[in-house]
């Protein structure tokens, strides 16, 4: 049977979903919650090792399988912007992305940044786009510090976009526009469709944590069940952090306090109306509350007063697929921890319906060593067995080149000695010696040039005493000149 693993690697929690099945019919058959203890004062691991490292026990300890794993890293390192470019080809959109997003990314260097997009309308000679960029540095060091501990991802992803892949799954076409929003454990994300198709995303820092006494699920199962029935706004659940329109943070008074599902609905309540504000083309007709939002019963219930004209529903877990029962228990308590870990399985299933991954797209980080380690280990081989070739091929060559400058340098000083070489009956030259710079190859040149002045000398002369031996000679050293010239020498 199938299977794939998606997970939410984020730095204050990490969550896991195994689905098991099919495409069409996916089951979940685990999910895994724990909380990130915090990285002791003073340790010398980098966040990305420390969080590698938990991840590996993570997977070792609820047993979760790595060969189709899929992971969203935290949103702390990732980017999400929408707008419109001046032209609709993909060709000069893939060309010139970078560039238009620059003007819209004010917190990073877009040289920093690894990017991909998604098409999401056209309208005349133009095109509204999604941009969800993850910091280049993080998303490095995140994927060297994985393999440290033999974790090789099949797909890394933003969890905006993840968690947006879990809705395209879920949603069913209709006319009328809907508005998604998953309260997470620190972020809330809101997604607009209309007609099956994304029209407007967007997210907020606003969640509400994990509950304190998260248990490993199937071990402790009276706890589980404690804990599954427990009411978020009991005190044994952490404070949300709430960001307000300036972005300060406004923390309750008290870490031991209750979660104020009011204030959780109110600041929805605010963001939701600035949203229809900005849209006001989009006639939302529903508005569709999951993660925390569905188990807040108060959240909905205040959320329906305020927009009266809408309906508003609480989307609870386990959506459409199947649960296996031993673990369907649990699965509301968790479910605003694991929705970008379930759009991250589903890509184990090709199920990708924005078509982003940070790892196989147009803009995917590679180690390029990585990549071509092998192709240029075996380019340098050859390389090395060519210039080796060349080398013995040279050394043989001039070895012999070598023996054959001697053997004719003493054929010319047997010429040029003194019972061997006339003209007009007298002995008249030296042979040529050779010196180190030149070595035989100049002095045989310089004997040539002088015996064939001289052979062309006698012949005008009409003296042809010993001529038949210089110009056999001679025929012989032109071929050798030959040879010597065609090596360079």
């Amino acid at each position: 049977m199938a299977s794939s693993v998606g997970v939410m690697l984020d730095k204050n929690y990490i969550a896991a979903v195994k689905l098991e099945g099919n495409v069409k019919n996916p089951t979940i058959a685990d999910f895994q919650c724990e909380i990130i203890p915090e990285q002791k004062e003073g340790e010398q691991t980098d966040p990305y090792t420390f969080r590698a490292k938990l991840l590996d026990e993570f997977l070792r300890k609820h047993h979760l399988p790595r060969l189709n794993l899929y992971i969203a890293i935290s949103n702390e390192y990732c980017m999400l912007r929408q707008f419109t470019v001046p032209f609709q080809s993909e060709d000069q959109i893939r060309k010139t992305v970078r560039f238009e997003a620059e003007s819209h990314i004010h917190t990073a260097l877009i040289e920093d940044l690894e990017i991909q997009y998604k098409k999401i309308a056209e309208f005349k000679n133009r095109s509204e786009i999604l941009i969800f960029a993850i910091r280049r540095e993080a998303l490095k060091e995140t994927i060297k510090a994985l393999k440290k501990y033999q974790i090789e991802p099949i797909g890394i992803d933003a969890p905006t976009a993840a968690i947006t892949n879990h809705f395209l799954n879920q949603l069913e076409t209709s006319e009328d526009a809907e508005l998604w929003l998953n309260i997470g454990v620190e972020y809330t994300t809101f997604v607009i469709f209309k007609d099956g198709a994304i029209k407007y995303i967007r997210e907020m820092k606003m969640g509400v944590p994990l509950p304190t006494k998260f248990a490993a699920f199937n071990s402790e199962k009276e706890q589980v069940k404690a804990v599954a029935s427990a009411k978020l706004s009991e005190s044994n659940i952490p404070e949300p952090k709430i960001v307000n329109p300036q972005g300060e943070i406004q923390q309750l008074k008290d870490i031991e306090a209750k979660v104020n599902p009011a204030k959780v609905a109110a600041k929805l309540a605010l963001e939701i109306r600035r949203t229809f504000i900005a849209l006001p083309t989009l006639d939302v007709k529903k508005i569709k509350v999951i993660g925390a939002g569905a188990m807040l019963e108060d959240v909905v219930e205040k959320l329906s007063k305020e927009y009266n004209t809408r309906e508003v529903t609480a989307f609870k877990a386990p959506y459409s697929y199947k649960l296996k029962p031993d673990i369907e228990e649990n699965v509301a308590l968790a479910e605003h921890a694991i929705a970008a870990a379930l759009g991250m399985a589903l890509k184990g299933f090709n199920i990708n319906n924005l078509g982003i991954e940070f790892r196989k797209g147009e803009f995917a980080l590679k180690d390029a060593f990585e990549i071509l380690k092998v192709p240029l280990a075996v380019a340098v081989v050859l390389l090395m067995l060519l210039f080796l070739s060349i080398f013995v091929y040279v050394y043989i060559n001039k070895k012999a080149l070598d023996k054959l400058e001697a053997d004719l340098y003493q054929q010319m000083e047997t010429i040029f000695s003194k019972d061997a070489y006339y003209v007009n009956g007298k002995h008249i030259k030296q042979m040529p010696k050779p010196d180190e710079k030149g070595g035989y190859a100049k002095a045989i040149k310089d004997a040539y040039v002088i015996i064939e002045n001289d052979y062309f000398q006698a012949i005008n002369q009409g003296s042809y005493k010993g001529l038949p031996k210089v110009r056999s000679v001679l025929d012989v050293w032109k071929k050798i000149f030959a040879d010597m010239t065609r090596v360079g020498r």
